[in-house]
This record gives structure tokens, sequence and C-alpha cells, in this order.
């Protein structure tokens, strides 16, 4: 009998263990403590620089991390690339390699900040998101990087006055490697810094502060010669950056050709493609190279109106044969063209600092050129008005002689008007509600005009959003259903909360899915506690119920006591 009881208690232990095992989750953090970082942070108007993302997750999690700037258009949306152990968005409007586009800051912030929302969700429907307010400066910085050999060369350039300009040095990983002050040179009117760093890609970050306003960028730069050739010979990259009046001749001389062979070239010569001839034009040194002889490239732009970007293969041929591509990258700032507030080249309606360009003058704050951009509305000193209202530069036309014609939640402009014949006055909306007079979709300070109310946001209604997507509290969201274990609700109750995702109820309403957090209000952890206090519990009561029925329940007959003399006598 005793060997039966060692046996049902071996049989509840690895019964115990089982359960213990089967309720334990499998990893005991997850995804958590997301994070939000700019490089530098401090950026200007349509300036590349880094977006960095940082969480907390385990190593088995497959996570996807993506980006959004409510209240602008086009809309600006993406995702983040995963770096090794983090997420990094590189934004340029004038780099062909970032990562995830220009940048969605058209315009300088004018004491309203952009928000710059990320999410990020992994395999399992759980969900984090992180908002940051970003200010935007309208100083503009232009830098010129020249790298020789081991040798940084940077000046750049502000389009304003500013207190000075500092540098920061990133290796590729992001990892500060030095920071420091730049120099004014009043002989080129810009900010020069000199620095040696060994052959990698580096983020040189600049930034400056004024009285009233600031401004900051990145530049990716790589340092190391990319040579690409034949056997026998080599030919350098041609890669840099320069700033340069419009129409101005520029010259640089600075990469090589080298014949690495034991045989002799003649007649060397760099071709440039029939398209880019009236700009670019490359001269060579010598153009006979004899065994391990060099000889290095003159690169000249000539008649150059506006920036631009000259990415193409050179051919070098001796005499017709070719030979090799040299490959060409080559980005030209233009100082007049990149002036921001300046409307040379561009259409009506285009971004300029401050606000459109109209007839070719920028001009601040405005919303139209003509009726054409208001809809039903009408073009008025630049702002879209109501047809009734045509003489109000800001707000409506109400009829009426002074402020006592304002209605309520407006501000009486001390401006004139006429409506249907009669006269009025114009008043405008109060900033505790911006939205009375807009329509819906109209951007407002914290996202969208919504039934006259301005909303954190993106949508009011689910056709302002893409195919397969519902507006669920003003986010365009996915119309998926939910997962396993997820609950559909118009709204998660106490101790639920959403996943983000939305779906359909019961009752054919569109509502969230919720999931379980462990404890009434929490939101993070909570299943993990939940389970542990399930598998104590079990165990209790399995060990309890195991007591009372084989320890404490039942006394020992005369036979089974007889049974284990026995069993005495034959261990000993």
């Amino acid at each position: 009998m005793q060997n039966k009881i060692n046996n049902m208690k071996k049989q509840y232990l690895f019964i115990l263990m089982g359960l213990f095992f089967v309720f334990l989750p499998s990893q005991a953090y997850g995804l958590s403590n997301l994070e939000l970082g700019f490089i530098p942070d401090r950026i200007s108007v349509n300036s590349s620089f880094l977006m960095v993302v940082n969480a907390d997750y385990s190593p088995s999690e497959s996570i996807r991390v993506s980006w959004n700037v409510p209240g602008v258009m086009p809309p600006q949306y993406g995702l983040v690339p995963k770096v090794k152990d983090k997420w990094i968005c590189y934004f340029s409007n004038t780099d062909p390699s970032s990562t995830c586009g220009p940048s969605p800051f058209p315009l300088p912030t004018f004491g309203y900040p952009y928000e710059m929302k990320t999410e990020a969700v992994n395999q399992n429907g759980h969900m984090e998101n992180k908002t940051l307010n970003v200010n935007v400066g309208g100083i503009v910085l232009t830098p010129q990087v020249t790298v020789t050999g081991n040798k940084v060369y940077i000046v750049v350039w502000a389009s304003g006055p500013v207190n000075g300009v500092e540098y920061e040095v990133y290796k590729k990983d992001l990892n500060l490697l030095k920071n420091g002050e730049m120099v004014y040179k009043t002989e080129i009117l810009g900010y020069t810094a000199n620095l040696s760093l060994s052959e990698d890609i580096y983020y040189i970050a600049f930034k400056a502060n004024s009285t009233d306003d600031f401004g900051g960028g990145v530049v990716k730069v790589n340092v190391g010669v990319n040579e690409e050739g034949s056997s026998e010979l080599t030919a350098d990259r041609i890669e840099f950056s320069a700033v340069i009046d419009k129409g101005q001749h520029y010259e640089i001389t600075r990469f090589k050709i080298k014949n690495t062979g034991d045989q002799n070239f003649t007649n060397l010569v760099v071709e440039v493609p029939d398209e880019l001839k009236n700009y670019l034009n490359v001269d060579l040194e010598k153009t006979s190279l004899d065994p391990m002889e060099t000889t290095y490239m003159t690169v000249s732009l000539n008649g150059i109106e506006s920036s631009m970007e000259i990415k193409t293969d050179l051919k070098l041929k001796t005499g017709s044969d070719f030979i090799m591509n040299i490959p060409a990258d080559i980005k030209i700032t233009v100082m007049g063209y990149q002036d921001p507030t300046s409307c040379e080249g561009k259409s009506d309606g285009e971004y300029c600092l401050g606000g459109i360009c109209c007839s070719g003058v920028c001009r601040i704050k405005a919303e139209c050129c003509n009726d054409l951009d208001c809809g039903n509305a009408k073009c008025s000193n630049y702002r879209c008005v109501s047809q009734t209202d045509v003489n109000c530069l800001e707000g409506m036309c109400y009829p009426g002689e002074n402020e006592s014609a304002c209605p309520e939640n407006t501000i009486y402009t001390y401006y004139k008007c006429t409506i249907n014949g009669e006269n009025g006055v114009c008043c405008k909306t109060s900033a505790d509600n911006e939205c009375a007079d807009k329509s819906d979709g109209t951007s407002c300070s914290k996202g969208i005009c919504c039934s006259g109310v301005c909303v954190e946001g993106d949508c009011c209604s689910d056709s302002d959003c893409s195919a397969g997507e519902v507006c669920s509290d003003h986010i365009c969201q996915s119309s998926s259903g939910c997962s396993s274990g997820e609950v559909c609700a118009v709204s998660c109750e106490e101790g639920w909360v959403s996943t983000g995702k939305t779906c359909t109820t019961s009752s054919g309403n569109v509502g969230v899915c919720c999931m379980w957090s462990g404890t009434p209000g929490s939101t993070e952890g909570g299943d993990y506690t939940l389970i542990i206090i399930v598998v104590l519990v079990v165990i209790g009561l399995v060990g309890w119920f195991a007591y009372t029925k084989f320890f404490k329940g039942k006394k020992p007959t005369e036979e089974e006591e007889l049974e284990e003399e026995f069993s005495d006598e034959d261990f000993y």
C-alpha cells in the first residue's frame, strides 16, 4: 500500500510540474518602454535628420514600427527600418540614400509644434505608442563637406544671423564620436571645421540658435576611397558637394586614376553623358599613363542656375575603346535658389518659408493664390473665405455695425464688410474654438477639425481613410477583426486595454479589440502577474486535495501495517 501511495505522490508531483510549465508564459518580458529621439535635437524646415526609436523587447519578438505626422498634407507616414537593436529613419530631401524619404516637416512651426507619432506592434498584437512634439526652425543650414583621404573639411552657411554653429559626429551605429564648435570665417561668410576620421560611414549633425529662431540638420559622410576598375586601371569614385552662386564656374581637382598594371595606356579620356555636357566636364592632368603612374581628374561645373544632383556613370576610355565606368555622385546647391523665401522657379501653390508662392512671390501665411485653390470659397488677400464675406481677411462677415454683432465664441476684428448688400463686421473664431467656421478635415493646432472641434488625429469619418481602414477615435486603423483572446467592444472596460485594432461588434457597430490587462487599470505586465496568480492557486488547490485524500483523511489498516513491516524487513 505504501508503494501505491508513493506512486500516487510521484504522479501528483508530475501533474504539478506540468501545470506550472503549461501556464508559465514563454516570455516574462515583452515589447515596452518605447522611446523616440532626433539627431540633431534641433532641425530646420525641409532639413535632413535622423529619427531613432528604442524599445525593450525579447529576442524572439517580431516587431513592426511605423510613424506618422498628423495634420500635414499630403499625408506623411511610413515604416521605420530596423538597424541591429534599434529602429532608425534617415529623412532627407537631397540624399537618395535616405531610408524614410523626404522631410515630413514642410514649414516652420510658428509656435504650433508638429506631432511625430510612432507605434510598435509585435506578433501577438501588443502595441506601444510614443508621441513627440517637434518644433521646426526657420534657419536653414547649408553644409558643404569635402573628403580627402581621412581628412574631412566642412563649411556651413546659415540663412540668417546665428549665435554660432555646433557640430556632432556620429558613427554609423549612431554612437556620438566627437562634437565641438565651428569657427566663423569672414572671408567666406560661413562656419568651418576640419576633422580627421578613419575609414567608415558617419553622420555629421549641425545645429544653431539665434535670438528668436533656430535650425539644424545632418549629412551622411563616407570616409574612404571607393575604387572600381579593371585589374590594371583603378579610379576614385567622384563624390562631393558644392555650394555655388548661380551660373558660377566651379572646379575641383582631387580624384585620381592609377595604372597598377605593366602596360602603357594612351589617349585616355573621361566621357560625360550627352545630357550633362552643358553642366559637367572632366579633364585629365595626363592622358597617358605608364605602369604604376597616377593622374588626377579635374571636375568642372558650368552654367548651373538651380540646385541639382548629378548621379551617373562616367566612361573612362582609351581613344574610342571603353575601359571602365567611374561612378559620380555630385550635389550642387545654388545659394540664390536655395533661399527658402525665394519662389524663383516655383509654381503657384508651392511651399516657401512661412507660406506659399503666388506669382513668384512668397506670401507669408497664405492659403491660396486664386479662387481655384479654395473650392466653393473665394481667395481674398491670399486667404480662403466664404463668398458672403469676401471683405474679411479673417473670420466671417455678420450683419451689424459694431462688436455686438459678433456671435458667441467669436472676436470682433474691427474690420468692416458687406453681406447681402448690408453693412457688417468681421468676426473671427476665438482661440478656444478655432474650428467653428472650418470644414471637416481642415488642419488645426491639435490635428484636424471634426464637427467644429479641433481634435487629435487624421480622420473624421471612414471616408477619410484608405481602403480597408476605418476611422476610430479619429485615427485611421485597419478594419481587421480581433485576434484570439481579444474581445470586440465599443470601448474597453476597466481592466481591459485596447490593442489599437478596430473590429465590428455583434450589433454591427465599429469597435476596438480589447485584451485583458491583468488587473484593473493595468496596461503593462498585467498578463504575467495574472498567470502567476492562477498557477499558484491551481498548485495550492491540487496540493491541498492530495494531502487531505492520501495523508490526513485515511488511517492504515492492520494488513497495511503488516505489509509495511514486511517491506521494512525486506529493505534491511
